[in-house]
């Protein structure tokens, strides 16, 4: 954690940054996560190297540590230069690490004391999610020069310390999901939809593009993929939305039913549960979001979408198995005069049953929609279907189930009554 860069900068890749807390606190915080069922990952920034860090140490900032200026200095291989000895830096103007040095490799994660392994066996953390994992160098492109080269490695050593520790990238290669990363951030997902969002897609495109994603992963990875909306470095989703015939929370409430429902996991940008919005006050344009902190005046959430969100939190734990491996069926993304309203439906389903979703952008209630379930596994003729969202039900006949789907969507599911869903949303 550190005072620079927006938090990228670290001046000792071993302490935390007073200014939010200590060791013991994140201690604390790990543990009380821990006894909640909940858990924690770090955010992993090994690219380059602040010149004010204990390690380089450019500025004389540490008077009695030699740093990495002279080649008699300790760290002078940490960093990748040029022939003529001259550091080379990354696009945001700090020294590129160098992992072909045995320097780096051992400092990061290869020593049971490394700063890798440290957090995973003293402060317990659960993952770690590597910062542009797939740019990760090092001067000799033989001899851990190459991302795929560095991250392979680090995985072994990672795992050694705990076989449960997520290890994720931002950012990663085809080839890196061959047994080296176990997820990553979707951005096939983000950029897709939000694009639908903001108008500039259509459901055929959409889904085109989010099962294409899909194909192209291992299982597992494809079920942990970290799926989101919103990011630091983009404006909040919410801001964006112009989807024809919606409103924010229409929009908001459609994308994210997608999330929760589609193939991977869903990841929660802070303050999207409550509608939270993120434009520059002072410009009135489409900051990044990281720009505003977070809203935390209940009287100021929007109320459709925390609720929304909430019960898609508990639709996914009341159906585990069905949202963390469940297959995957597309029911319908047609993009035609049959469909105005951009309706789009794909099933989950496994053996304790199956969900289907129904997306709905627009701000009005798209009534009696035929939905072709019959290929769908667990749902038969005489089948009744329950919205989880509104209780509503609606009886499966000839394959096909007739269905009014609200603003937002609904999620039809399988041996539930009226009384035993969220409804009334």
């Amino acid at each position: 954690v550190t005072t620079h860069q927006a938090g990228y900068g670290a001046f000792d890749f071993m302490q935390s940054d007073s200014a939010f807390g200590s060791e013991e606190m994140l201690k604390q915080l790990t543990n009380s996560l821990h006894e909640n069922d909940m858990q924690i990952m770090l955010d992993a920034v090994f690219e380059y190297i602040n010149i004010n860090n204990i390690l380089y140490n450019s500025t004389d900032t540490y008077p009695y540590l030699d740093g990495a200026q002279s080649p008699t200095d300790t760290w002078y291989d940490f960093v990748q230069r040029h022939e003529n000895g001259e550091v080379m830096y990354s696009t945001w103007g700090s020294p590129l690490i160098n992992f072909s040095s045995e320097l780096a490799r051992d400092y990061f994660y290869r020593k049971e004391n490394s700063a890798m392994q440290y957090y995973i066996r003293e402060v317990g953390i659960d993952g770690w999610r590597m910062d542009v994992g797939n740019i990760l160098s090092g001067s000799d492109v033989n001899n851990f020069g190459t991302s795929t080269q560095i991250l392979r490695d680090m995985r072994q050593y990672i795992k050694a310390a705990d076989e449960d520790t997520l290890f994720l990238s931002e950012h990663a290669n085809g080839d890196q999901f061959d047994y080296i990363l176990d997820s990553k951030w979707n951005y096939s997902f983000g950029y897709a939809i939000r694009d639908w969002a903001a108008g500039l897609s259509n459901p055929s495109v959409l889904m085109n593009t989010l099962e294409s994603g899909v194909l192209g992963l291992p299982r597992s990875v494809a079920n942990a993929s970290y799926n989101f909306l919103t990011t630091h470095d983009l404006p909040r989703l919410i801001d964006i939305a112009e989807y024809e015939g919606g409103d924010k929370t229409s929009i908001f409430n459609a994308a994210n039913l997608l999330m929760f429902t589609f193939v991977g996991s869903p990841c929660v940008y802070y303050g999207e549960e409550a509608g939270m919005t993120g434009l520059n006050v002072i410009e009135d344009e489409q900051a990044s979001s990281f720009w505003n902190s977070m809203e935390w005046d209940e009287s100021e959430f929007n109320y459709e979408i925390y609720d929304m969100t909430k019960a898609l939190a508990k639709l996914r734990k009341e159906y585990p198995s069905l949202y963390t491996d469940g297959a995957y069926l597309n029911v319908y993304s047609e993009t035609d005069a049959a469909n105005p309203a951009g309706v789009i439906s794909f099933a989950r389903f496994a053996e304790e049953g199956a969900a289907i979703t129904a997306v709905n952008p627009i701000t009005q209630i798209v009534k009696n929609f035929e939905l072709d379930v019959g290929k769908v596994d667990n749902i038969c003729d005489g089948d009744i279907l329950t919205d989880y969202l509104t209780g509503r039900q609606y009886t499966v006949m000839d394959g096909k189930v007739t269905v009014d789907v609200y603003p937002g969507g609904s999620v039809l599911v399988t041996g539930k009554t009226s009384e035993n869903v969220v409804g009334n949303m």
